[in-house]
């Protein structure tokens, strides 16, 4: 039986804490410990809740100063042991099956599997529903829809992410995390690496909190800078190293400071350079 490593990391879902935590803690894979992340929310209901639904094996890490998800989610992956599997949740999402995990893990019981992903169900704000998913279809996965969720992978690949290509200027990437993440990953497994799941076995949350208050326009210019960083070679065997392509950012831009993490930002290109500031 394979370990599984479960990742939760979230800020101000209190409200949908306890519907994410039971949904994991009561599945019924035999091997499995959640990591659950607290970045600085701004009230203690999450916290309290996570402290009485999960004890030892998991581990609760609660920020008091918020770094963002990407830097919590990368240093989840990379404290994950080798040979165990990695996967993701949002805190505001669940599992919408007990047996998820037992889905998940059987797919690597082939050591041709390095990845998984599925169709997610969703309801919006709006009261729209229904399900995503993008099936690989081939190896350039800078150009496919990105609809990974539920997105999980061998422990070992966490660790051949260059921390680098998870910053725009030197800052860790404050939106299109998920790209940023799972890119490299996807081109160091290959398509024939990749397997599907069919059934449905994760909810995804749209919702104010979260939806409402991006910044569409700064989270699709992380995404595009997320998808010009340096490509990475598929690997032969999971001991490889990748190499990389030289980093060049399209039109030779470049990038002033990063503003505070959280800050509404505009994007603008004046030159050959990228100008943030305030909405």
């Amino acid at each position: 039986m394979i370990p599984v490593h479960v990742i939760i990391v979230g800020r101000n879902h209190g409200a949908f804490t306890r519907e994410c935590l039971e949904s994991v803690v009561k599945q019924d894979y035999g091997d499995f410990h959640v990591t659950w992340v607290d970045d600085a929310s701004d009230d203690d209901e999450a916290i309290e809740i996570a402290c009485e639904l999960l004890d030892e094996p998991h581990k609760i890490v609660v920020n008091q100063h918020r770094v963002g998800g990407v830097l919590n989610a990368y240093n989840a992956m990379v404290s994950t042991p080798q040979g165990e599997i990695v996967f993701i949740i949002g805190g505001d999402d669940y599992l919408t099956r007990d047996d998820a995990l037992t889905i998940v893990a059987a797919e690597y019981e082939d050591p041709e599997c390095w990845f998984t992903h599925g169709a997610s169900w969703f309801i919006g704000p709006n009261g729209k529903a229904g399900t995503f998913a993008a099936k690989a279809l081939h190896d350039d996965f800078r150009s496919h829809p990105f609809f990974w969720l539920p997105a999980s992978w061998r422990s070992e690949l966490s660790h051949k992410i260059d921390p680098e290509d998870l910053k725009i200027g030197g800052w860790w990437i404050q939106s299109g995390g998920d790209v940023a993440m799972l890119t490299p990953i996807l081109e160091m497994c290959g398509l024939s690496r990749l397997r599907y799941i069919q059934e449905t076995i994760y909810f995804y949350r749209a919702h104010d909190n979260n939806e409402g208050r991006l910044d569409t326009r700064y989270q699709e210019f992380c995404g595009w800078i997320a998808r010009c960083k340096p490509k990475y070679s598929r690997l032969a065997s999971l001991d490889d190293v990748p190499v990389r392509t030289e980093h060049v950012m399209p039109h030779g831009i470049t990038f002033t400071p990063q503003l505070p993490y959280g800050t509404r930002v505009r994007c603008v290109i004046v030159g050959d350079e990228v100008k943030l500031g305030p909405c």
